[in-house]
């Protein structure tokens, strides 16, 4: 009898310490699912590899450090040396004693050539404190494998620091790609505000396969902007909304003082920017879905630092795309954009005045841009899970196109002459995606300085690349 009691007690205790383990469990599984529907964490890991080649038919000069050329330019000028100047190739000595500095001068028939790879991760950040406030966040590293020397204008490091980057007590760099909340001030008015999703806009996700990331199109907007947006949503398919992402003109050296241009005149702590956009999203009898939107960015009056050049900026862009065309699996996308460009004042000294888009102090430029991009998603045979597309795009001189997210060797969407791209995008299992692409453009103009100030110059220049990446989606 007491070996049966002892026996009975044991095994109470064994079933009474295993409810208690999983009682536990669930309180501990109930909890992780809560904080699971406050915050929700996913992103990709991409790695890729570009074989870029590049073919200037033509020579011409482009500026690369505005403030050591316009000084060589001025101390030539100075010395009524302006014709040695502009007659000598960057690197140069223009006289015994001085070099031609901050450009960098494309010879005849020069071909060049790269290899290089890249890493990107982007990890992203979602939650739902209330029925009425969301977030949305994503943090991102760019960079390339393994670095272990660089030039040009990116900050000084010692050769070898990327190999220890993370690991020894150094620094820590951070890039808030976007970070935004949205407030649901009814049913269908929502009040967004902070870092905006307005890169990696449309087409660029027809690239990848995946629905859009972005909620600007590319030729609406290209950078990282912050700013407040209000949006209204009429009916199923109709969105309005209205976007103020101003510009800001700090001084570090006294945060309640204004800067002060090249004139001496103060320079407004904030330059206004604007933007009104309509969207229309629904199905048609034609196909299995319609997506348009129509975008107009206003810029008032942007400085820059150390000038007195001021940017007025108007630009219409417009978006659309079909998917699955009559019940087929093609898909096709168009876009465009219409710029007038107000420049006032100048930044550096070329054969007159840097201005935008011109070398006018005072001057007005109007241009347009257009693309088109067929695609065809395979459903069955060795290739499901995969799709392949074309893209083609054109601007004309005088349009104001910028990409600065762009991570492409070269950006089709700052073409000044015609760009085509082939691209192919396959999906495995379990999250794992290989991306190819082929682009070509053919460059006919540019600008002297970051491709958008000073002279218009007449350019016959080729560039292609191949890229391969493997995207891990997590």
């Amino acid at each position: 009898m007491k070996k049966l009691l002892t026996t009975t007690t044991m095994s109470m205790l064994v079933v009474a310490g295993a409810q208690a383990q999983t009682l536990e469990e669930r309180v501990e599984a109930l909890e992780y699912k809560s904080y699971e529907n406050f915050l929700k964490v996913s992103g990709e890991l991409e790695m890729r590899f570009d074989s870029v080649n590049r073919n200037n038919k033509e020579g011409y000069t482009y500026i690369t450090d505005a403030t050591a050329y316009g000084t060589d330019f001025g101390t030539a000028a100075a010395s009524s040396a302006t014709a040695t100047f502009l007659g000598t190739e960057c690197g140069e000595n223009w006289t015994t004693n001085n070099s031609k500095d901050g450009c960098v001068t494309l010879g005849d028939d020069q071909k060049d050539n790269a290899t290089y790879a890249r890493m990107f991760m982007n990890l992203n950040i979602e939650s739902n404190p209330s029925n009425r406030l969301t977030f949305f966040g994503r943090l991102s590293m760019a960079k390339y494998l393994s670095e272990i020397s660089a030039t040009g204008t990116r900050p000084n490091e010692a050769a070898f620091s990327d190999l220890s980057a993370g690991a020894n007590a150094d620094r820590a760099n951070l890039w808030v790609e976007r970070a935004f909340a949205n407030y649901k001030m009814n049913d269908t008015t929502t009040l967004t505000f902070g870092r905006l999703p307005t890169i990696d806009g449309a087409p660029l996700h027809h690239h990848r396969n995946q629905p859009m990331t972005g909620s600007y199109p590319i030729m609406a907007f290209s950078a990282s902007f912050d700013g407040i947006a209000v949006t209204k949503n009429i009916g199923q398919s109709h969105v309005a909304r209205v976007i103020y992402s101003p510009f800001s003109t700090p001084n570090y050296s006294d945060s309640i003082s204004k800067q002060t241009n090249s004139d001496g005149d103060r320079v407004p702590r904030l330059a206004d920017a604007f933007a009104a956009m309509y969207e229309y999203n629904t199905q048609v009898s034609f196909a299995r879905k319609l997506h348009v939107i129509a975008m107009h960015n206003s810029i008032g009056s942007m400085p820059i630092a150390g000038t007195n050049l001021t940017l007025g900026l108007q630009r219409t862009s417009f978006y659309a795309e079909l998917l699955g065309i009559a019940g087929s699996n093609f898909s096709v996308a168009v876009h465009g954009m219409s710029s007038t460009t107000q420049s006032d004042g100048s930044v550096i000294g070329l054969t007159g005045s840097g201005g935008w888009l011109t070398t006018e102090d005072d001057d007005k430029n109007t241009g347009s841009a257009s693309g088109a991009l067929v695609k065809y998603n395979f459903d069955s045979g060795f290739m499901k899970g995969s799709s392949l597309g074309v893209e083609f795009f054109t601007g004309s001189k005088g349009a104001f196109l910028y990409d600065s997210a762009n991570n492409d060797p070269v950006s089709m969407y700052t073409t000044y002459g015609s760009a085509y791209r082939v691209f192919y995008a396959k999906d495995f299992e379990g999250g794992l995606k290989w991306i190819a692409q082929y682009m070509n453009q053919q460059q006919d103009y540019t600008y002297a300085y970051v491709g958008l100030i000073g002279d218009e110059i007449e350019i016959d220049r080729n560039t292609s690349f191949v890229s391969t990446s493997l995207i891990a989606n997590f």
